[in-house]
């Protein structure tokens, strides 16, 4: 069994490689395609946010529910295929409509992605070694964007930005056929009495927990500034230091995809570790990452030397990273058995809906609005002011959520959290 879980885990990272993958792409090529089709930061935010973003969110929840009662192997299957074959069918696109229906599409793809995926993992993996687990799931993230930035820059040049989606979207095809061919589907482990609630319940379930509310703004606020500052990113460089699109991905290959995916490992290892003395301590790890991380972003975009900054985007890049799994692993243990799917999706909600929906459009919009004051350096003040709120702001949801976390957990499973060993309290967490 641990090597069927292990090898069912490693499928599902690369999931997230793929998806990350072709999600990350057109920040890489967001130059080129501003060049050849005239567009506008705005217009351009509209592609990287909204456009992906309104139907990867509101699909989330039935795809979800769909995975908490049918078989989340091919529910992921088929969301693989269908991002893939969107992604491909960008590099067709002529203009800005279709650019954006293109990315409906990627995004209705990947709302199958995350939710199945976690309830899969929180099957597989007792609630000692899930923070672990979900941080070498989420490492997809660091490894799509490593591919993302480094191919896409070189490939967008070589090639073209429309013949590098055709290329990128490729390989998805053939994760989706490793899902569906080799992946079984785990046991679910639900009670008896569990299993028929509505969606609606068991949003009037989780929002009644103050620590999931908690969770739910401190990841939102987090992926506003992270996410949507990420997207715009290759632009700052490239427009304001005068780097290359090949250099900026290399870069950025290394600080937000290697540095910040040994944040996302180490993130997950110490919550793990310091987690089985005292729970909190998956909410104060990522505050004190993102206590780190908002004067780093503050020095970045003041330098005007672009590759110091370039190197110096590895300490909040590694920083951010580390409340990636942890907050995934304190949602799916405050949920039951029977609503994981829906419990992951609905923090996707709130945390896709600012980092995804509002953070990439936020930034063009204020980017074109400070052009008058700050001339070409408007995206660096754009960006300096959202990354530097986006990390700051969390600080609190984080503190406020882990005062109430171990009352919510005794709440919610009928164990009390507080006094149990370092062995019995790291199985408390959730007993399924």
């Amino acid at each position: 069994m641990t090597r069927s879980r292990h090898y069912v885990l490693a499928v599902l990272f690369l999931v997230y490689v793929t998806a990350y993958l072709d999600r990350q792409l057109l920040a890489m090529l967001l130059p080129a395609i501003k060049r050849d089709l005239d567009l506008s930061d705005t217009l351009l935010g509209l592609l990287t946010g909204p456009a992906f973003a309104a139907f990867y969110i509101i699909l989330g929840f039935p795809i979800a529910r769909i995975a908490d009662r049918a078989s989340r192997r091919i529910v992921l299957a088929v969301s693989i295929g269908l991002w893939s074959v969107m992604t491909m069918a960008t590099g067709f696109a002529r203009d800005v409509a279709m650019l954006a229906l293109c990315r409906v599409g990627v995004g209705i793809g990947e709302a199958g992605c995350t939710p199945p995926a976690h309830s899969i993992i929180a099957d597989l993996f007792p609630a000692h070694e899930r923070g672990t687990a979900l941080a070498i799931y989420s490492l997809g993230i660091s490894a799509g964007m490593i591919i993302a930035f480094a191919a896409g820059g070189w490939l967008g040049e070589a090639v073209g930005w429309q013949r590098a989606f055709i290329l990128i979207g490729l390989p998805g095809l053939f994760v989706a056929g490793l899902v569906f061919f080799t992946v079984r589907e785990p046991e679910r482990r639900v009670g008896p009495a569990e299993g028929q609630a509505g969606i609606f319940s068991i949003w009037r379930y989780l929002f009644a927990i103050p620590s999931f509310r908690h969770l739910l703004l401190a990841g939102g606020i987090t992926n506003l500034g992270f996410i949507g500052g990420l997207q715009w990113i290759p632009s700052f460089f490239i427009r304001t230091h005068g780097l290359s699109a090949t250099e900026v991905g290399l870069w950025l290959a290394g600080a937000a995809g290697v540095i910040g995916g040994c944040g996302t490992l180490f993130g997950g290892w110490i919550t793990d570790r310091l987690g089985r003395r005292d729970r909190r301590w998956y909410l104060w790890v990522p505050a004190i990452g993102m206590a780190i991380a908002t004067p780093a972003f503050v020095l970045i975009f003041s330098l005007g030397d672009g590759r110091l900054a370039l190197m110096l985007y590895a300490i909040p890049a590694f920083c951010v990273a580390l409340g990636v799994a942890p907050i995934y692993a304190v949602g799916q243990s405050l949920a039951r058995a029977d609503m994981r799917a829906v419990a992951a999706a609905t923090m996707l909600f709130a945390i896709n809906l600012l980092g995804l929906g509002l953070g990439p459009q936020l930034v063009g919009v204020l980017s074109d609005l400070l052009a008058a004051r700050y001339g070409a350096a408007s995206l660096g003040a754009a960006l300096k002011l959202v990354l530097a709120v986006g990390t700051a702001w969390p600080i609190l949801h984080f503190m406020l959520a882990g005062r109430t976390l171990l009352a919510d957990m005794e709440h919610a499973h009928g164990e009390t959290i507080e006094h149990a060993s370092p062995t019995d309290a790291a199985s408390s967490l959730n007993p399924a």
